[in-house]
């Protein structure tokens, strides 16, 4: 399954600024050469500090630009969100056929703070019955030469019964409280390709079938930052 996900949050604040900052150039500049084709000395002088005002704001929005580039974009792309939340949730609904049948299956891939994933289903057989897991798995993404790595940052893994939501099952997996060894291949940039899933048993398939019946699985992740 090819990697499908739209990448404009980062460009958009860049090119943000960038007219921002152009606009403000344009009116000071015509507002100083207004001052100089007037009243002589006195609105030279004027002209003279609106031209070094407008090298002061050119060069702190320039300020701002270099501020966002170095920046991972997960502190970036959300910023209006996190003033009301510190974590995004992904829904998935996933047909419990296609997971049956071909064992695991993988969500669309998402964009949260810069990076790119999605979440992977998967059954096995253990113990003389068959569970069903859930993991995120890291994907290839267009800034992550701008992003932290190893990936660390916690997430939960839930399954959402349609009818009984407060019979959720969740897993949460804090990297730096397990102390994983984020050298591991799970968590390491992307070299071209989605990294190994990491993630966890949820259940038996047959206490999800319990909560769900023949609906389909409603699976989320949330990522906290």
């Amino acid at each position: 399954m090819e990697c499908t996900c739209e990448r404009t949050e980062f460009r958009s604040e860049l090119e943000l600024v960038r007219r921002l900052r152009d606009d403000m150039r344009q009116k000071l500049e015509a507002r100083a050469l207004t001052a100089m084709n007037t009243t002589g000395d006195q609105d030279e002088r004027i002209a003279a500090v609106l031209h070094e005002e407008l090298r002061k704001l050119v060069q702190k929005l320039c300020d701002v630009m270099a501020t966002i580039k170095a920046r991972p974009p997960r502190r970036i792309n959300c910023v209006e969100r996190l003033r009301v939340t510190e974590s995004i949730t992904e829904s998935w609904y996933l047909d419990q056929d296609s997971v049956l049948r071909a064992g695991n299956a993988r969500s669309r891939e998402f964009w949260l703070y810069g990076y790119a994933g999605r979440m992977v289903a998967a059954v096995f057989s253990s113990h003389n019955d068959i569970w069903f897991s859930l993991h995120l798995e890291i994907c290839p993404g267009a800034v992550d030469d701008m992003l932290d790595w190893p990936y660390s940052m916690p997430y939960t893994l839930s399954v959402v019964p349609p009818h009984d939501p407060q019979r959720s099952i969740k897993r949460h997996i804090d990297l730096r409280t397990y102390h994983v060894d984020l050298m591991l291949p799970h968590f390491g940039k992307p070299d071209g390709k989605p990294n190994l899933p990491y993630g966890s048993t949820v259940a038996s398939l047959a206490y999800m079938k319990q909560l769900f019946g023949s609906d389909p699985f409603h699976l989320t992740l949330a990522m906290e930052f």
